[in-house]
């Protein structure tokens, strides 16, 4: 029973949902339904592993066409996992460099931003107990959100994204690579998000999502 006095599925129940998102790139996937699609998947393939090994290694022989049929749900789990933490799907390019596997895999076990990103809805928002009072309404997993408005950050990976507009679909202004010091202004809630304004030392500015600066910064004051 989570905070919010929903229940919350299991590691099968996810993966079983990641397997009805058949042809689904675009979203987020939290660690259990990507770690449940695994279990789901790779079992019945170990299986067929084991007797074809017992038996004449017809059962191994279909294993090709059981990836293939798999690849896009695997694929689309993999992409919305990696929307999850606030990177994009191009990141799954690293698993064709040297030990660039490894780095998916820590991304693939990193816990999920809070709160809504550039790609979708938090997945674990039944997760996360809503304080009356907080601003904005945010859904924070502790009673203490930290504001944002009027402070100064500093980028901290380079995956802040400013935008012109307060809208996903407004073109990019910047995305400040890491190190650099942002000046926020007033923030503001739109269609559920929220926003801050975000100024450059260039001068140049727009809108940030809250949940991406304070995935992505640090404090400075």
């Amino acid at each position: 029973m989570t905070p919010n006095g929903a229940d919350d599925p299991g590691v099968l129940a996810c993966g079983l949902a990641a397997l009805k998102k058949y042809w689904e790139f675009s979203g987020r996937a939290r660690r259990k339904e990507y770690w449940g699609f695994q279990l789901i998947v790779y079992l019945p393939i170990l299986a067929i592993l084991v007797v074809g090994a017992a038996m004449d290694n017809t059962p191994i022989a279909m294993l090709p066409l059981a990836i293939l049929a798999m690849m896009p749900a695997a694929l689309g789990v993999a992409i919305r996992r990696l929307h999850d933490t606030g990177c994009s799907g191009w990141w799954l390019l690293l698993g064709f460099v040297p030990f660039g596997g490894l780095v998916l895999l820590v991304f693939y076990c990193t816990e999920g931003e809070i709160g809504a990103n550039e790609y979708g809805d938090d997945p674990k928002s039944h997760l996360h107990p809503t304080f009356p009072g907080t601003s904005l309404g945010i859904e924070t997993r502790s009673i203490v959100v930290e504001p944002l408005a009027n402070r100064k950050v500093k980028s901290l990976d380079g995956a802040i994204t400013i935008y012109s507009d307060r809208d996903l679909h407004s073109p990019v202004m910047a995305s400040p690579s890491a190190g650099t010091e942002i000046q926020l202004g007033d923030s503001s809630e739109l269609d559920g998000r929220e926003w801050v304004r975000a100024t450059l030392p260039s001068g140049e500015g727009g809108y940030a999502l809250g949940p991406n600066i304070r995935s992505h910064s640090t404090f400075l004051e």
